[in-house]
């Protein structure tokens, strides 16, 4: 229903169930009311054969409105070319005219918005229509490919994914977007579910088109620079433009290379579509020079984020960007804009006056993740979680549990995880320390930072904090694992390595910025006044570096770190897990106890040779262990590497072996790699080829090839006929003579 500036709310009379109908309407642009007095029931004669009766509101208006509620209730088609109103009920139809009328304006804006006056000026803006339309400046984009054109074959579809095909390219082609094509280039289509059940998204796959395409150097923003701008802002808007890429033109000479093979046919695009080598970089640099002098927003590909100090500002700032946008040719989609909010949700983090954080939802998918079952699951996770690094302190000890899973795998590796206490214990508290993120500051200019770090043996932690009116206000967190060897390093090294590392890490906030590192390491204040000839070559390389951006390194008692890592240093002699932040820090399976582990290792051999022998490959040391009832048990284990493993004495190897083999019954290879995870002893690599070869379930179930037959050995006899042996081979041989 179309009216003249008011909101008519008409009901089919005694049909209540349509009511939803009258919200059906198109808001004046003038935002002007109009005066009724009342309803009437009318009766309709339009010759159709029928009774029609009608209650209309009378109202002030210039020319007559017959609604699409009362044509939706009657099921009447009207027919504008050829002036008619069809019946659909009775095939009649009613033969009219067209009487002109003044229409003050119809925009899609509702005139009770807040923002509507700014909206409805700037509404070709968001016209999806017209997304496609000539821009005001030139700009393509190509594709400077290299050798013959690339051609494949047309992928088979399931009938309900058939049917979203037909739809979209339909779509495409009456938008101006793409258009049949006899191509010698023919890349296939890639179809991925959407949230809503039962719709796809319909892309093509360019990776071969992509491989021989030469890239395009121009700078795509780093994700987490947006920040930049918000220091002092408490009003934001988040615009997204529709359909980004589709508002680029392709280079004509190029068309023809965009071209996706269809089981219905085969179509090329005349703007850029998704999944091209370079688009992002095109229409970034199309965006940059639209928009990307004004210095109250940030602009990520398609998104769009102003920010201002005050609404009366904010409403000049929006102004300025749907202008730009305006004469850029660029729309925007209306449904996913956001105005004038003091809290918006922009590229999945929540951003208000007070700092940013994760999003809920976000953080709520994290904590419902399930327990990985293989690697690849498991490095899903922890690419999930390395997206907000920057809000957990020590992320890097958290997981140290949960990486030393993947040390070494394959890529894609679907190797089963054998989980322990310590790496369910890390994964349970990174999806927490998640949940309690940090609520992180903005960078304001001129304000003085500063640089905490701490180190333990494990890894490196760092915050960097600028001064407020409030105190000091965290920008980030940074936290590494040290490489094996930086592990061997001396303490002093060590914190003075994670000084090394946070500047390298935070360098972009620190370059040109006088601040002090603060660490609870009292010796490192004299670093820089030390001879040189008494500082080993690394910690040369390192002071030349850090000198490149202070000098000023101060001492901070551990009380007072706020990212002190507490973790106690591995030391010679008897040490506690439980002092040494590794409580189930190696993973036995519940088969093998630690009170009967530490009774088989006190009843070992080979244990007093390897302890005794300082070249022995096997570093032990003996660790305590504190169970549930507090009673002590003394364990050698391996801490040499970057996970504390076990020593397992001989009377346990098999047993050990059999719980890790008999999971899937992999081959000695990869039961090698999974027990060499886990457990420690002398040649492990032979004891567990010599177990995976004659396992008994293998031997049925598989299929050993180059077998080797190893000759039988027997004593000389001293009489005649004592022993008979027979060459089975010479003797068919001899036979076969014979017999020609």
């Amino acid at each position: 229903m179309i009216d003249t500036g008011a909101e008519i709310s008409v009901c089919p009379k005694g049909d209540a169930d349509n009511s939803s109908l009258s919200d059906m309407v198109l808001h004046a642009a003038n935002g002007s009311t109009i005066k009724t007095y009342g309803s009437s029931n009318i009766d309709l004669n339009f010759g159709l054969r029928r009774k029609m009766e009608w209650s209309f509101v009378r109202a002030e208006v210039p020319y007559s409105i017959f609604g699409a509620d009362a044509l939706v209730h009657f099921d009447l088609l009207p027919h504008l070319k050829d002036k008619r109103l069809i019946d659909n009920t009775t095939g009649l139809f009613a033969q009219g005219h067209l009487a002109p009328a003044i229409v003050h304006g119809i925009s899609i804006v509702d005139p009770s918005h807040p923002l509507a006056h700014i909206l409805q000026k700037h509404s070709q803006v968001f016209n999806s229509q017209a997304a496609t339309s000539t821009r005001a400046t030139n700009v393509f984009h190509s594709l400077p490919t290299t050798g013959d054109p690339i051609a494949q074959r047309a992928r088979r579809l399931t009938p309900e994914k058939l049917k979203a095909v037909k739809q979209q390219f339909a779509k495409w082609r009456e938008e101006g977007i793409c258009r049949p094509s006899d191509s010698p280039w023919a890349s296939p289509i890639h179809i991925v579910p959407k949230k809503t059940p039962g719709e796809f998204r319909v892309c093509g796959d360019y990776r071969k088109l992509n491989s021989v395409t030469k890239p395009n150097r121009y700078p795509v923003p780093n994700l987490h620079d947006f920040t930049s701008i918000l220091d002092g802002n408490k009003v934001f808007s988040t615009l997204d433009l529709y359909q980004a890429f589709h508002q680029i033109p392709m280079a004509p000479d190029d068309v023809q290379k965009t071209a996706l093979i269809t089981p219905i046919g085969l179509f090329e695009f005349l703007f850029m579509p998704f999944g091209l080598r370079n688009a992002s970089q095109t229409f970034q640099k199309y965006v940059k020079e639209a928009l990307g002098d004004l210095p109250f927003l940030f602009v990520y590909i398609d998104d769009v984020l102003v920010a201002s100090q005050d609404e009366e500002q904010h409403l000049k700032h929006l102004e300025i960007v749907l202008d730009r946008l305006d004469k850029y040719g660029l729309r925007l989609n209306l449904e996913k804009c956001v105005f004038a909010q003091p809290e918006v949700n922009f590229l999945s983090h929540k951003v208000s006056q007070f700092g940013y954080s994760p999003l809920n939802d976000k953080v709520q998918a994290i904590l419902d993740f399930p327990q990985p079952t293989t690697i690849d699951e498991l490095r899903r996770y922890l690419g999930l979680l390395n997206f907000y690094r920057s809000f957990i302190k020590h992320a890097a000890h958290l997981l140290a549990p949960l990486n030393a899973l993947i040390v070494g795998a394959k890529k894609k590796d679907s190797t089963p995880i054998l989980w322990s206490n310590a790496a369910d214990r890390a994964f349970q508290e990174s999806k927490q320390a998640l949940a309690n993120a940090t609520l992180l500051s903005y960078p304001r200019e001129n304000a003085k930072p500063r640089l905490v770090t701490d180190a333990s043996t494990i890894a490196a932690g760092a915050a960097l904090e600028q001064e407020t009116d409030t105190g000091w206000k965290p920008l980030g967190f940074f936290s590494k694992k040290f490489t094996s060897g930086q592990r061997k390093y001396a303490l002093y090294d060590l914190e003075f390595t994670a000084i090394f590392l946070a500047i390298k890490y935070f360098h972009s906030y620190l370059k040109g910025s006088e601040f002090d590192v603060l660490c609870d390491h009292k010796p490192l204040q004299y670093a820089f006044v030390q001879s040189p000839e008494q500082v080993p070559l690394v910690r040369q390389r390192q002071l030349s570096f850090i000198s490149q951006y202070t000098t000023r390194i101060k001492y901070l008692p551990g009380k007072d770190n706020p990212v002190a890592d507490a973790l106690s240093r591995i030391d010679t002699g008897s040490l506690s897990l439980q002092d040494a932040g590794c409580v189930d820090a190696f993973a036995l399976p519940t088969d093998i106890s630690i009170k009967l582990l530490a009774e088989a290792q006190s009843a070992d051999e080979e244990l007093p040779l390897i302890l005794d022998n300082p070249d022995f490959d096997l570093k032990l040391r003996r660790l305590e262990w504190l169970d549930r009832s507090n009673k002590v048990f003394h364990i050698y284990c391996d801490v040499g590497d970057e996970i504390i493993r076990p020593y397992i004495p001989k009377s346990l190897r098999q047993e050990a072996i059999s719980i890790v083999h008999n999971l899937s019954h992999d081959g000695p290879g990869a039961t090698n790699k999974l027990i060499h995870r886990k457990f420690v002893w002398p040649s492990m690599s032979k004891d567990v080829k010599q177990f995976c070869k004659v396992c008994i379930p293998c031997q049925q179930n598989k299929i050993s090839r180059h077998n080797k037959l190893v000759p039988a050995k027997f004593d000389l006899p001293d009489q005649r006929f004592s022993h008979v042996h027979i060459d089975i081979l010479r003797s068919m041989r001899a036979m076969a003579i014979l017999m020609l």
